[in-house]
């Protein structure tokens, strides 16, 4: 912060203008953004079970580690100690992104019928994944579908020393207030009205293995939103039912994520800069959004590369809302 003090200070007897990035590299994020804020994925095994039995085998997820550098370089996942802080070369390793294996918590395990319907059992799972459920004899089979929640692992692409860590869930509100808090805890005692505005260097949190496609409390968000709930469609959702269904549900998923982006992202770190009186400067190409959306909602629509359509998303938005 003494730093940036004296970049703004001379910066304004120069006559330049400072824009800040909320982050040292991109997406947002960094060392105090704990696994509960961190970007998600949802995972997905499926059982056969007929009626008047039960499950065998556990309701488990074991997933295997994975560790992609951002450098190029092989990097052992057994010689990367948790938490990530706890290693001393986070520099030299260049996380682009990590997952740990281990078993995944079950956020849902739902059973199907051949007749249509569908009941929610996942209260009948123990801690060992037993399920205690015995099929009914309304339908001749059953298809169980279990949903495991697990850290994406997406890490701060190209951080500065210091600014290694998990990238921020951008689908969660809380996760967005957290994340912006130690901005305010930083700028306190400091002059910081020279600033112009803050800065997005891209989502680009898929640019990893496997998208960041879940939230905690996205069944919630679904079910206030669409009317219905998503833990009924479970085959839809994952391309098992028909190919009509699949499109309908699969929008309407997508639609929801694309909200969330909007709302508990973008449109919170717009109002918390406003709070600040600055501008917000944002690329949001490559985002799982309406794009056009999201730069309505900036002051600066940013863009970069050398294709034209996607220049004329910003400039569009730019020039549709006066920016």
């Amino acid at each position: 912060m003494q730093l940036f003090s004296y970049t703004l200070k001379e910066s304004k007897r120069l006559g330049l203008g400072v824009d800040l990035a909320n982050g040292t590299g991109w997406p947002f994020g960094g060392p105090w953004v704990k696994d509960a804020d961190a970007s998600k994925a949802v995972f997905h095994k499926t059982f056969m079970v007929k009626a008047g039995q039960q499950l065998s085998e556990a309701v488990v997820y074991e997933r295997e580690s994975m560790v992609r550098t951002a450098n190029n370089k092989s990097a052992k996942i057994e010689s990367i100690k948790r938490p990530l802080s706890a290693n001393k070369n986070l520099q030299e390793l260049a996380l682009d992104q990590i997952q740990f294996a281990g078993k995944l918590p079950l956020i849902a395990l739902m059973a199907y019928g051949d007749n249509g319907s569908s009941i929610d059992i996942t209260n009948k799972v123990n801690a060992d994944g037993k399920l205690q459920w015995t099929a009914p004899a309304s339908s001749p089979q059953w298809t169980l579908y279990a949903m495991f929640e697990g850290l994406h692992g997406k890490m701060v692409e190209r951080a500065a020393p210091g600014g290694e860590g998990y990238a921020i869930n951008h689908f969660s509100k809380q996760a967005a207030k957290h994340y912006f808090k130690r901005f305010d805890e930083a700028f306190k005692g400091y002059d910081i009205s020279y600033l112009r505005s803050f800065f997005n260097d891209s989502y680009e949190v898929d640019d990893a293995r496997g998208e960041a496609n879940w939230t905690p409390d996205f069944f919630e968000e679904f079910k206030r939103r669409k009317g219905y709930h998503l833990r009924t469609q479970l085959p839809a959702l994952f391309g098992k039912a028909s190919a009509e269904m699949n499109s309908r549900i699969i929008y309407d998923y997508r639609s929801i994520i694309d909200e969330l982006l909007l709302e508990h992202f973008t449109m919170e770190w717009k109002k918390w800069g406003e709070g600040k009186g600055k501008m917000l400067r944002n690329q949001s190409h490559g985002s799982p959004a309406n794009t056009l959306d999201l730069y309505s909602v900036v002051d600066i629509p940013e863009t970069e590369g050398n294709d034209v359509l996607r220049f004329k998303f910003a400039t569009s938005a730019g020039n549709v809302t006066g920016k």
